[in-house]
């Protein structure tokens, strides 16, 4: 597919950088975070996994917070992907430890976005509508609208989606959530939202029999 092209360059080019830059631990885990990234674009959680693992250790040999806080959700994504929802959140609170938030507004955001969507997950509604709520107030006092936007499309999504068609993917193209790459394909479809969510149909009248023929003279 186009994806799987685009990871195949990608992985190809960071080979070539890796080969170019200075052996260093700042570069190790800046490389091998992009790698993460593309690994997880392409579904293939273990491997995203374990390469953002690589790129904490080597930001935390730094001091790099904002290395550190970018490594930790991307951890924390592919705990989420995989449904590990205690160690997701983990992860996304550690991301807010790593780095103040006035270096790292964007990832604030980001990892209380994702936080909030492994809290409701995870069973914990009034939590995640919060956290929806505080990634909202951080969005508007950065000037990111569009995050500001995303958390208000985010807490009412989660008011009225039950977690189980959340976990089902229905939220994903909000925060940007790839389907389970550990899932089973051959899972059965969602079934339907009940009566009262539908549209209902207007009753059709039953057809009847033609009336008989008159008799013939």
């Amino acid at each position: 597919s186009v994806l799987l092209e685009a990871r195949d360059q990608a992985d190809l080019h960071l080979v070539r950088l890796k080969e170019m830059a200075v052996a260093g631990e700042w570069e190790k885990s800046l490389l091998d975070l992009v790698s993460a990234q593309h690994h997880y674009a392409a579904f293939e959680t273990k491997l995203a996994l374990d390469t953002a693992k690589r790129s904490l250790i080597a930001a935390q040999a730094t001091d790099s917070g904002l290395l550190e806080c970018n490594a930790d959700i991307e951890i924390g994504l592919t705990m989420l992907a995989s449904t590990r929802f205690e160690e997701a959140e983990e992860y996304f609170a550690l991301a807010r430890t790593a780095v103040p938030l006035g270096s790292a507004q964007f990832e604030h955001i980001r990892s209380l976005m994702y936080e909030s969507v492994t809290l409701y997950l995870y069973g914990n509604i009034s939590k995640a509508l919060k956290t929806a709520e505080e990634a909202g107030l951080r969005a508007s006092a950065a000037g990111r609208r569009e995050w500001q936007r995303l958390a208000l499309l985010l807490r009412g999504r989660l008011g009225e989606e039950p977690p189980e068609q959340l976990a089902a993917g229905r939220l994903r193209a909000g925060p940007g959530l790839p389907p389970d790459p550990l899932g089973d394909p051959g899972d059965p479809p969602h079934p339907p939202p009940p009566l009262s969510r539908r549209r209902r149909r207007p009753a059709q009248p039953r057809p009847t029999d033609p009336p008989p023929p008159p008799p013939q003279p």
